[in-house]
């Protein structure tokens, strides 16, 4: 079983397709998760048995990647995928050059 943090972005379009997205999002964190926390904006903090690229690819599903980003990192180790449109990327991978 492993911790991640889940950071993300979702652009907002309109009503229906933002709220969607969003609702999406949520309901595969709480799916995939045993333990989850969300009492922030924009962060899920949960586990799972799943792999970094098997939790990457599920919570990128209801996103549309054009528009929206998630940045997804395994607690304790030097591990992080990044899914979407993220526009600073340069940035990003200086300070955690091991994103991929």
């Amino acid at each position: 079983m492993a911790v991640y943090w889940v950071s993300f972005e979702i652009e907002y379009d309109d009503d229906a397709s933002y709220g969607k997205r969003w609702a999406g999002l949520r309901e595969t964190v709480y799916d995939i998760g045993t333990t989850v926390w969300e009492e922030t904006t924009s962060l899920y903090v949960f586990d799972t048995d799943l792999t970094l690229d098997q939790v990457t690819a599920q919570l990128a599903k209801p996103l549309d990647l054009k528009k929206d980003a998630i940045i997804v990192k395994e607690d304790g180790k030097k591990l992080a995928r990044i899914a979407g449109k993220v526009a600073n990327q340069q940035s990003l991978k200086k300070l955690v050059p091991y994103i991929k």
